[in-house]
């Protein structure tokens, strides 16, 4: 079952990142494009945005900025102004060995940011070169990345893949060789690439702590290498928050500067998958989390079916018979989670879940035990369009009815975390306008309200 992808999202959306962002690009295969891309979404909403380097710019790169500041030894950041309308790249002194623009030093960084962060003003920062290949793999000097960066973007270009390991293609291709295992001439591989930028000589190295680590891989032009970026994301999934992966640049849009965009093709984002089963069921007359469900027990169910959508972290909320509860998915990789104040509603097992997952994750979908009838393909689906369009809120509709389980993204969050009572998620509903994805299976809309429900399943031997 497939459905129409919105393929304009903006970088900014992409990759989550704030108006006063101050954020490092290194790695190979289009940082020039990607920070100029930035710096002209930035700026629809941003008077002033600073684009910068820690190494060399060349003069081209310069010239595609509104204004070119240059900065003698003194850090004098005042004379001229950096606060001017536009984009603004600034940089030290012209190297005519190198014939280059040179970078700022650290401490002129540091300065930089500083004034920017004071005034909410956006800092990009090109941390180390790449002779416009596509692929490459760090040298002992390099990248220079300040600690104070919120996000590094680590770029590798798809349009590498299965080319020689040579100087053609790999930037000082002797080192990609030494951290990859693959021999001069042999053809890059999807699995190669992804070992170097896992490495923390490679595409990890000299990443701040803190930041935000994300993975921008460019140039999947063609339905093959969309297939290979995927394959290289689920190898990349537990180095980086977030794989963002683009097409060539869009010729047919050029923005002011004369740079064409990127088409943002997939984020890929860990999914939470949150299991609701803290309910005593009451007007059931026990808890239908651990009625048995063909062999195991309905949250077992629940939670294996998340995993094997391959949902992360897989997270079971517990209230009413919680010891029972937690023994009965002892056996899977999941966190079980107890919710203290399980007797107020459901607005407080979503927010329990919430609270307990990693920063990272970009999207949660919420389930209910007592539906036996969610497969790991409906998930699968839920999460592969969120991962093309980034939209608040997705669900299955089904026979024209609106079903569960549905996936509510990130920026969701503070208003799920502002629930009050025994209300779900529907209470969004009215603020976000959801997405619905057809879904041809009506058994997804059962669920276990009543004893004869129960025993009408079992009947059918739950097939």
């Amino acid at each position: 079952m497939q459905s129409e992808h919105n393929s304009d999202l903006s970088l900014i959306t992409a990759f989550r990142i704030t108006q006063d962002v101050q954020l490092a690009l290194v790695g190979a295969g289009g940082k020039t494009q990607t920070m100029f891309q930035l710096a002209n979404e930035l700026a629809i909403h941003s008077p002033t945005v600073l684009v910068t380097t820690s190494t060399h710019l060349g003069r081209d790169q310069v010239n595609l900025a509104h204004h070119h500041i240059t900065l003698d030894q003194s850090n004098d950041f005042t004379n001229p102004p950096i606060f001017q309308t536009g984009i603004s790249c600034i940089t030290s002194f012209w190297d005519e060995v190198s014939e280059r623009w040179k970078g700022l030093s650290l401490s002129q960084l540091q300065l930089l940011a500083n004034l920017a962060r004071k005034a909410c003003i956006p800092l990009i920062i090109e941390a180390d070169g790449s002779r416009q290949l596509p692929i490459k793999a760090p040298a002992e000097h390099e990248p220079l990345i300040p600690e104070f960066v919120d996000a590094v973007v680590v770029i590798a270009g798809l349009n590498g893949l299965h080319k020689p390991l040579s100087p053609q293609w790999v930037h000082r291709p002797q080192i990609f060789a030494e951290l990859s295992g693959l021999k001069f001439g042999e053809p890059l591989t999807p699995s190669s690439l992804a070992a170097v930028l896992c490495h923390p000589q490679g595409g990890l190295k000299n990443i701040p702590p803190q930041s935000r680590k994300i993975c921008l891989l460019t140039h999947a032009d063609s339905i093959n290498r969309q297939a290979e970026s995927r394959h290289i994301s689920q190898l990349l999934r537990n180095c980086f928050d977030s794989i963002v992966v683009v097409s060539a640049p869009n010729q047919s849009a050029i923005n002011s500067n004369h740079i064409s965009s990127y088409q943002v093709v997939a984020v890929h984002e860990p999914t939470a998958g949150i299991v609701l089963a803290a309910g005593a069921s009451q007007r059931f007359g026990e808890p239908k989390q651990l009625l048995c469900w063909k062999d195991e027990t309905l949250v077992h169910h629940a939670a294996r079916v998340a995993l094997e959508a391959n949902l992360e972290p897989v997270i079971v909320i517990c209230g009413s018979e919680s010891h029972l509860v937690q023994n009965s998915v002892r056996d899977l990789p999941v966190k079980v989670v107890y919710n203290p104040n399980w007797q107020a509603g459901q607005s407080t097992s979503i927010q329990t879940g919430l609270r307990a997952i990693p920063a990272n994750v970009g999207a949660a979908i919420f389930l209910l035990a007592d539906q036996p009838y969610v497969t790991p393909s409906v998930l699968r689906l839920l999460v592969d369009d969120h991962s093309h369009t980034l939209e608040s809120i997705i669900g299955p509709l089904v026979s024209g009815r609106r079903g569960n389980p549905v996936l509510f993204d990130r920026r969701t969050f503070p208003d799920l975390l502002d629930l009050h009572g025994d209300i779900g998620g529907r209470a969004l509903f009215s603020r976000y306008s959801p997405r619905w994805l057809p879904w041809h299976d009506d058994r997804l809309l059962i669920d276990i309200d009543t004893p004869d429900t129960y025993q009408q399943l079992l009947n059918n031997d739950g097939d």
